[in-house]
């Protein structure tokens, strides 16, 4: 059996010990950076926000109180250019990032596909006081910018780069049935997204009647070099 990664995956699946993120998984990611945050430097004040998609809410579809909230999203996501100004240089579509040997199968590779995509996510803190508002979002964006820059949390994890772009207005709302203090911020996260599959190798066969060769046969396909 090929050797696992510390996640449990085949290693040939990634370059990084870790697997590489992804639309959804990026914010698994940082609900892990943010879970590792609360243990290694506390909560923001006495009491920790929850990391949610949606705001959480009680039997009668009110906001529930018990929690101060952060939820996530995805703005949206673009294709990412290659260039030092990414402005010019578009790939057409995804490319070789590598071909290995199968571990376990003979005459068989593992080819690998990489794209680099362009994500704009935004995470909105939700809580009932103007003054925690602001708390959690000063100790959120802190976290984020620790992990990205200086920890390398999310590099790890196929983040080939990461910006902060802005805080957003701050908000009031009188959403269900309470009176909410909204605070947002919003990132630019540059992915390299990868996907590996099976591949058989490709043979050529000489045919040779009575010493003399016939023809050669060889398989359509090429697997490219990266």
């Amino acid at each position: 059996m090929a050797e696992l990664n510390e996640v449990g995956q085949p290693k040939w699946q990634t370059r990084s010990p870790l697997p590489s993120v992804d639309w959804d998984t990026f914010f698994n990611a940082v609900n892990d950076a943010f879970d590792l945050h609360i243990k290694s430097y506390g909560p923001p004040g006495q009491k920790a926000p929850v990391f949610v998609a949606d705001v959480p809410k009680t039997n009668e579809g009110n906001f529930d109180t018990s929690f101060d909230v952060i939820t996530f999203k995805i703005m949206q996501s673009v294709r990412a250019a290659t260039d030092p100004s990414a402005k010019r240089r578009f790939p057409k579509g995804p490319n070789i990032r590598e071909v290995m040997p199968h571990p376990t199968k003979s005459r068989y590779s593992i080819v690998t596909f990489g794209w680099w995509e362009q994500m704009d996510v935004r995470f909105t803190i939700y809580t009932l006081a103007r003054d925690r508002a602001d708390e959690i979002t000063k100790w959120f964006h802190i976290m984020m910018m620790r992990y990205c820059f200086f920890l390398d949390f999310f590099r790890a994890r196929g983040v080939q780069d990461m910006r902060f772009i802005k805080r957003g207005e701050d908000d009031f709302s009188r959403m269900y049935g309470q009176e909410l203090y909204i605070r947002t911020l919003d990132y630019g996260v540059r992915l390299e997204l990868l996907q590996s599959f099976e591949k058989k190798d490709l043979e050529a066969i000489d045919l040779v009647v009575n010493e003399t060769p016939l023809i050669t046969l060889q398989e359509e396909y090429i697997i490219p070099k990266p």
